[in-house]
C-alpha cells in the first residue's frame, strides 16, 4: 500500500512540475491565397505565441471570422 501511495504522489508531483513548464501557447496560420487576408496580416503565412490559452482561441476565432472558411487555416493552440 505504501509503494502505491509512493507511486501516484510522484506522478502528481511529476505533472505538476511538467505543467509549470509550459510558458504559452503558439499557433500558425495561412491565407492559402486570400488576397484581403495577406494584405491584413502582412504575410501569406506566419505563426504566433500567446501568453495563455483563452487568448490564443480568442485569436484564432477572430482570424477565421475575419476572412472566412475555406480560404484561410489556423494551427490549434499548443502549450510549449
Amino acid at each position: 500500500m505504501k509503494k502505491i501511495l509512493l507511486i501516484v504522489l510522484v506522478a502528481g508531483i511529476a505533472g505538476c512540475a511538467a505543467d509549470n513548464q509550459r510558458h504559452g501557447y503558439s499557433m500558425s496560420w495561412s491565407c492559402d491565397g486570400n488576397l484581403a487576408c495577406e494584405r491584413n496580416m502582412g504575410a501569406w503565412n506566419g505563426n504566433g505565441t500567446f501568453d495563455n490559452e483563452t487568448d490564443c482561441l480568442a485569436w484564432e476565432t477572430g482570424f477565421l471570422n475575419s476572412f472566412g472558411y475555406p480560404y484561410d487555416s489556423v494551427s490549434s493552440c499548443t502549450a510549449f
